[in-house]
């Protein structure tokens, strides 16, 4: 590197401020020995950052100067101990030029300076992971309600048709207070079961409905009832149908009716 190209790279503003060490630091200072023009340069950064510094009439306090002195001697003994940088630099013949207080504060100051930005980019990039991930989650919940929504939406539509018919169904002997609602549009054959008073079954167990047609059951589909909640749940679509009844069969559903598991019973 010549000395224009020092010139031009920025190195002497590092140099002065200290912020280079090692093979860096001995070629600088052996240029700067070597070049009148480079000592004046030297000297002229020295001179701007002084007035800088005095400018700003900002005094560190003398616990902060002291950690920031105390972090930026560490930093120099990582990079292989100042003691041992000067012995080299010394070797080598080269002059190096000391730093006055000042300008050795004001490195330290922006060493300070890069650390605080740094933890305070860290700070807020790890704010914005966790919006990024409350705005997520709200919108999958905003995606899974309005998913709800239009199925609530469709299946009271289906309710309040024309041509739905209302099937209440009653309790058999040995369940008098079980009680459901079928709902089964002639037009389009869906059904809509409302367990309104069925009790939760017992694990393993599910309810199934069965809609009699020309004398026959034949499978509507299962369904779940929760003891602290009663839902809509459209089951299998049924073309014509008699009379409706639900059994608790095995979770999953069965081929044929449980006689002896018969809940409840409503005719058309």
């Amino acid at each position: 590197m010549n000395t224009e190209e020092l010139l031009k790279s920025g190195k002497l503003e590092l140099y002065v401020a200290g912020a280079l060490c090692g093979k860096e630091a001995r070629e600088v200072a052996a240029m700067v020995k070597e070049h009148p023009e480079l000592q004046k340069e030297v000297q002229a950064i020295e001179a701007a950052l002084l007035a800088t510094l005095n400018e700003s009439s900002v005094a560190p306090s003398p616990e902060l100067k002291g950690k920031v002195m105390a972090a930026i001697s560490n930093q120099m003994q990582v990079a292989g101990t100042e003691k041992s940088i000067s012995n080299t630099v010394e070797n080598t013949g080269a002059k190096v030029i000391a730093m006055n207080p000042a300008n050795r504060w004001l490195a330290a100051a922006s060493v300070a300076l890069f650390i605080a930005l740094g933890a305070t980019y860290f700070i807020l990039n790890e704010q914005i992971g966790k919006q990024r991930a409350e705005i997520t989650a709200l919108n999958d919940k905003y995606i899974t309600q309005t998913a709800a929504d239009k199925r609530y939406a469709d299946e009271l539509a289906l309710i309040n048709h024309h041509l739905t018919k209302k099937i209440v169904l009653n309790g058999v002997a040995g369940e008098p207070n079980a009680r459901a609602i079928v709902y089964w549009n002639t037009l389009n054959k869906r059904v809509i079961v409302s367990p309104t008073d069925l009790p939760a079954p017992p694990e393993g167990k599910q309810y199934q409905l069965w809609a009699m047609v020309d004398g026959k059951p034949v499978d509507a589909g299962v369904f779940d009832v929760t003891s602290d909640s009663i839902k809509l749940d459209e089951v299998k679509k049924i073309d014509n149908a008699q009379a409706f009844a639900i059994t608790l069969e095995q979770k999953g559903g069965v081929p044929s009716p449980t006689l002896s598991a018969m809940y409840v019973m409503g005719s058309i």
